[in-house]
């Protein structure tokens, strides 16, 4: 989220900035440009191309690798690992994370992950440490149409709630944005309350806050060596 909003935000400064110097320049004989826009356009370029970076490098995970053809609640142990990402349930739980088949009832349409223990916590991290902004999840009921409402707790303590409703099988994803909740984590985790929920499609970018404030660090030197000049 943030590595596009940066993106398409650039790129509007970028577009003005062409637009009412460096054709205004051109226009006047000049095919070169002035100081003061090299210093303005040089860092606002870098971090286009960081939030570029970004994006491209966003990771969708799917659970797909845990599918199973059959109609039953598939115990998947107590952590699942993929695309550099780690989910962990709470130490000392005594059901693990698991996953329905395709044959079951409850099965949402794609392979979904749930902690089979009531109560019981997951918490994501990158592999190897460092921040991520993690954009949106997808949830669906776990026993049946219900109403469940999941609440998120990221490292800074904030929280964020979101209510999935099912009124029929079968049953199916609805995908929820974390906004700034999600922006430069590195750890959130969520409880298994009643009625319970599975989830699915976690979509993560790899440290984009980090690579917004170079940029944006770029663009704060840039105009202290103008007002100096």
């Amino acid at each position: 989220m943030v590595g596009i909003g940066i993106l398409s935000l650039l790129t509007g400064l970028v577009s003005w900035s062409v637009d009412s110097k460096f054709l205004k320049l051109m226009l006047q004989g000049g095919y070169f440009f002035e100081e003061s826009v090299q210093l303005i356009l040089r860092p606002l370029l870098v971090l286009a191309a960081l939030g570029a970076v970004g994006a491209a490098n966003a990771v969708v995970i799917t659970f797909e690798s845990l599918a199973q053809n059959n109609a039953n609640v598939n115990d998947d142990g107590t952590f699942y690992n993929e695309q550099g990402y780690h989910f962990e349930q709470g130490a000392g739980e005594p059901f693990h994370l698991s996953s329905f088949g395709t044959q079951e009832a409850r099965y949402p349409g794609s392979t979904a992950l749930f902690d089979n223990t009531v109560a019981g916590i997951v918490t994501l991290t990158k592999i190897g440490g460092g921040a991520f902004d993690l954009r949106s999840i997808d949830l669906a009921n776990l026993n049946g149409p219900n109403s469940v409402t999941v609440t998120f707790t990221n490292d800074r303590a904030q929280q964020i709630q979101f209510t999935k409703v099912d009124t029929q099988f079968p049953l199916t994803l609805q995908t929820f944005n974390f906004g700034a909740v999600g922006v430069g984590i590195t750890s959130i985790s969520w409880s298994q309350d009643a009625p319970f929920h599975q989830f699915d499609n976690v979509n993560i970018v790899p440290e984009p806050a980090t690579m917004a404030a170079l940029g944006l660090g770029l663009v704060a030197i840039a105009a202290r060596r103008r007002r100096k000049a």
